[in-house]
């Protein structure tokens, strides 16, 4: 068995074991492949950088029980557990996990969209949800 294959054995094992140990019944774990026209596209055509086909996949820890810690606990393990596999990130399924992330998410067009907010946010007026960050601030 080849070495990519190993890996992608131990990458569906994990994301089983994981789904089958979540914390809450309103847990979902959502796999997507990106592929068709989205992969067509260049990576510099438009700020979503991952353009060759993949699998995205998101981790939604959801609850009604109050026991938060538990819940986030378990997603945040069950991302550390994955994060071998993954080659970046997918902008629209971050949560509060900071700059290096976005970063992550923008690949190669992180330094063109800094540009672009120097130039159209220079104060950061816009800085909510995934923000890329003007070099004046």
């Amino acid at each position: 068995m080849s070495s990519v294959q190993c890996s992608l054995d131990e990458a569906i094992n994990t994301i089983v074991n994981y789904g089958l140990a979540r914390t809450s019944p309103f847990t979902v774990v959502l796999i997507e492949h990106l592929h068709g026209v989205a992969s067509r596209v260049g990576p510099t055509e438009t700020a979503f950088a991952q353009r060759e086909e993949s699998y995205i996949m998101g981790i939604f820890s959801n609850w009604t029980d109050g026991e938060k810690d538990m819940h986030i606990e378990w997603a945040q393990a069950f991302w550390k557990a994955t994060e071998p596999f993954a080659t970046g990130a997918y902008v629209n399924y971050l949560g509060e996990e900071g700059e290096e992330r976005v970063r992550a998410a923008y690949g190669i067009n992180y330094q063109r969209l800094v540009a672009l907010k120097n130039k159209y946010d220079p104060t950061n007026f816009f800085h909510l949800n995934q923000n890329t960050k003007p070099i004046a601030l």
